[in-house]
Formats: C-alpha cells, sequence, structure tokens
C-alpha cells in the first residue's frame, strides 16, 4: 500500500504496518494565517471558503480550531453553508479590508459538484478584494501565495515511489516521508493587482510569474540598435568633420593660390622695375659713354671716363649678381646649407645692422637639395619677418641634427606677438613656409608671445643614408 497526502493528524499508527509506505507533508495552517496578516497587516476579516462534502465539513472543524489563536486579532467567516452563486455574489460585496482564504469547493451547499479549479476562477472573476489560497496548483489560478500544500510536488514523489514499487520493491522498504516545509510563493500579478509591495513578504519569499521589464525583453536588441545608432552617429561625426575640413581646406587652398598668384606677380613687378631702374639705365649710360668715345666726342679726361664706365659695369655686376642669388641662392648648390645659412646670416647682419648669430651643430655634410632649399627659405622669410615686424636687437639661427632630422630654429628678442589670437590669420610668408616644410613630410612651429620674441622651428626627416 502506498499512502499519499494524508495529514499527520489523521495518521493512526496501524496504517504504516505491514507491506506500506507514505508520501505526504504536514499543512501549517496558523502559518497561512500569519502570512496573510504580515502581507496585509490592516486585514479585519478572513473569508473562509470550503465546500459542504464529509471531507470538507473535516477541514471546516480542523480549521476553526487551528484558526483559534487570531480570534482577538481578525474575524474569520465561513461560506461552507453557502452555494457557489451565493459566494460569488457575497464575495463581490466584501467590505474593504476583507481577504478571501480558498481551500476547496468539491461540492457546494446545494450539493453541486464542481470542479476544483473551475470554482476559484469564477470566484475571481468577481472578488473585489485579495484571494489567498492552500495549495501550490492553485498559485497561478488568482491566489496570492503565502505558505502553500505542496500537493504538485507530493504527487511527483510518490509517482517515483509507485514505480519502484511496480518494479518490484516492497513498500515497506520505501522509507515514509513527509517533504520539509517550503518558502512561501507569491504570485507577482497578484501582488501588482492589490498593490502588495514586495518589502512585506516574509523573508526568502519567492516571486513568480514576474513579468519581465522591456530591457529584459529586448535588450540584446536595444543594445545592438545603440551600437548601431552609435556608429551611425560616430560615422556621420567624422564625415561631417570631413566635409568641413576639406571645405575649410579648400577655401585655404584657394586664398593660397590666389594670394600665390599676387605674390609671383609682385615679384615680376620688382623683377622689372628693377632691372628697368638698374640695369636698364645703368646699360643706357654705358652705351652713351661708350658712342662718346666711339665718335670722337671730346672727353675732358679719358682716365676718369674709363675709370666711371668700369665702376659702373661692377655696380651692374653686382646688380646681376644679387637679382640671380634672390631667384635661386647659387652658393647652396656649390657650397652647401651651413655656409649659404651662414652667408645669409651675414647679409642680413650688413642690410638691417641686426646681429645675427649662427649655431650649426652635427650637421651631415651631404643634405639633399630640396630639404636644404627648404630650411634656407624659412630661414630668408623669418628673418625678412624679423626685419618688417619684430623690432629685434638680437637673433639667434641654429641648425642641428635632432630625432633623426635636421632642425632648425630662429630666435628673436623682439616684441613678439599672440599666437593664438594670429592663428588662422597666417601670412603668405608663413603659409608657404608651412608648406614647403610640410612637403617634405616635416613640422613647422611658431613660439611666440607679446614681450617674448618669436620662436620659428622647423624640422625634416633625414633619410637611410644619414643625409635629410
Amino acid at each position: 500500500m502506498l499512502i499519499v497526502g494524508i495529514a499527520q493528524r489523521l495518521l493512526r499508527p496501524e496504517f504504516l504496518t505491514g507491506n506500506t509506505t507514505l508520501v505526504s507533508e504536514n499543512l501549517d495552517v496558523p502559518g497561512i494565517i500569519e502570512d496573510i496578516l504580515q502581507v496585509l497587516p490592516d486585514t479585519k476579516n478572513i473569508v473562509v471558503i470550503l465546500g459542504a462534502s464529509p471531507f470538507e465539513q473535516f477541514w471546516v472543524a480542523e480549521t476553526r480550531r487551528e484558526f483559534q489563536p487570531f480570534a482577538n486579532r481578525v474575524n474569520f467567516t465561513w461560506f461552507n453553508d453557502l452555494s457557489l452563486e451565493e459566494m460569488q455574489r457575497r464575495a463581490a460585496a466584501l467590505s474593504p479590508h476583507s481577504v478571501i482564504l480558498f481551500g476547496t469547493l468539491i461540492v457546494d451547499a446545494a450539493g453541486v459538484p464542481y470542479d476544483h479549479d473551475d470554482a476559484l476562477k469564477k470566484l475571481h472573476a468577481v472578488a473585489k478584494t485579495p484571494i489567498f489560497g492552500y495549495f501550490q496548483s492553485q498559485l497561478g489560478m488568482g491566489t496570492v501565495g503565502g505558505r502553500l500544500y505542496q500537493d504538485q510536488t507530493v504527487g511527483l514523489e510518490a509517482a517515483r515511489v509507485a514505480v519502484r514499487i511496480l518494479n518490484g520493491e516492497p513498500a515497506s522498504s520505501i522509507p515514509p516521508r513527509f517533504l520539509a516545509r517550503s518558502l512561501p510563493v507569491y504570485d507577482w500579478r497578484e501582488l501588482r493587482r492589490w498593490s502588495i509591495n514586495e518589502s512585506r513578504l516574509p523573508p526568502g519569499s519567492i516571486v513568480q510569474f514576474r513579468e519581465p521589464t522591456l530591457w529584459q525583453q529586448y535588450r540584446w536588441h536595444m543594445i545592438a540598435v545603440a551600437a548601431l545608432c552609435l556608429a551611425q552617429s560616430v560615422l556621420i561625426s567624422k564625415l561631417l568633420i570631413q566635409r568641413r575640413r576639406r571645405r575649410l581646406a579648400e577655401r585655404e587652398a584657394e586664398s593660397l593660390a590666389g594670394r600665390l598668384i599676387t605674390a609671383h606677380e609682385d615679384e615680376r613687378r620688382r623683377l622689372a622695375r628693377d632691372l628697368h631702374d638698374d640695369l636698364t639705365q645703368g646699360l643706357a649710360r654705358l652705351a652713351i659713354d661708350a658712342g662718346k668715345i666711339e665718335r670722337g666726342a671730346p672727353v675732358v679726361n679719358h682716365d676718369e671716363a674709363g675709370w666711371s664706365m668700369r665702376e659702373e659695369l661692377v655696380r651692374l655686376s653686382e646688380d646681376v649678381h644679387a637679382l640671380s642669388y634672390r631667384l635661386h641662392p647659387s652658393l647652396l648648390d656649390d657650397l652647401g646649407l651651413v655656409e649659404a645659412l651662414n652667408a645669409e646670416c651675414d647679409g642680413f647682419s650688413r642690410r638691417e645692422s641686426i646681429p645675427v648669430e649662427f649655431k650649426p651643430r652635427d650637421v651631415p655634410r651631404d643634405v639633399r637639395p630640396d630639404a636644404a632649399l627648404c630650411l634656407f627659405r624659412v630661414a630668408q622669410e623669418s628673418l625678412r619677418n624679423v626685419a618688417r615686424h619684430a623690432g629685434a636687437s638680437a637673433v639667434e639661427v641654429s641648425l642641428r641634427k635632432v630625432d633623426g632630422g635636421l632642425e632648425m630654429a630662429v630666435h628673436d628678442n623682439g616684441t613678439g606677438f599672440d599666437s593664438a589670437e594670429d592663428r588662422g590669420r597666417h601670412s603668405l610668408g608663413l603659409a608657404s613656409m608651412k608648406e614647403r616644410v610640410h612637403l617634405l613630410g616635416g613640422e613647422l612651429d611658431i613660439d611666440s608671445a607679446p614681450g617674448s620674441g618669436t620662436t620659428v622651428i622647423a624640422w625634416v626627416r633625414l633619410n637611410e643614408e644619414g643625409k635629410s
């Protein structure tokens, strides 16, 4: 014999004699009331629903006795003498601070039998107060929950024992078992319906049927969409920044092109003026003097005339040399970068009466032409700016090998300027310097502050053989 689900209070000693075993659980009836009063401490009335069958009448008597210790805290109302229709009608009209404790309804007082679950669902449909139950199987059908009798677990365990007996194992060899009391279990949907805060639940309570949040349901979709939006935003931002930079570069290139055309025209104008004012007029004077001598015109002093023509030829030769040097410094090709810079510094000192100290250090003897010309032009433009704007009394030009390249620095002790304010308003000379250096993959930096002078630093990389 296998005895299933019988309460220990009903278990007589002779039941377990012979080839018999048992699977059950002790129902904690007072614990059910304690949980109700903890979850809903304002409860004044508990309506107990049990049917009218002999089995249910037995439990009516048992629960009346079990509920006696709570009589001074809450009122108990019994519906066992009502039909289901009357139970529904009265459940729909219960006063506030009432709850329903649903046990079983196998047969109502009118003698009408009911399916256990169907009766609970009908009451739940009309009840205006929370419904608590006795059994684990009632959770999810409208009951709030609590310390429930594990009828489903008892049934599963009894089925396992039955299989063992059917396989030939004697029932007497299987020890009787009462399941351990389970933790309180609650229906999250009913807690929300009756505004019961989860903080009121007994310690260790389990909440089932909790609806997942939107984040829990769709978090991976949200993460994927957010990542896609972020990637698109970054890409769009980069494209916008790139477009803005391109437009700025185009405008700067257009501006630079216009200024270069203007500069070229100005340079041609200066060359034409120099040729007209100096070379052409000098040649004209020489032609007049030579014509006089050729015609045998009277000359006061032939020696003086010859000396004058010689001086004019020397001056014209110097002018042509200076003009040629301005177009391209031949000294750079003949003697190299160091000598060309030294000569340029000396010439600047003589012309502008500003002392220039040139400090070369560890400079390779053979510097490739494009790098040498780049650094030379940067030095020329920097010295020209010193003469025009700096108001300096001394200049220092240094050239050294550093970081795998050649670095040239032109420093003056002049008035200086605010480089932050002047950024974006570069002159044509500065733009030309930057362009020259960048074409060789180098770097150009200008450090200046009002009253602290100006330093122009240009750096170009050396090649594998030590040449720049």
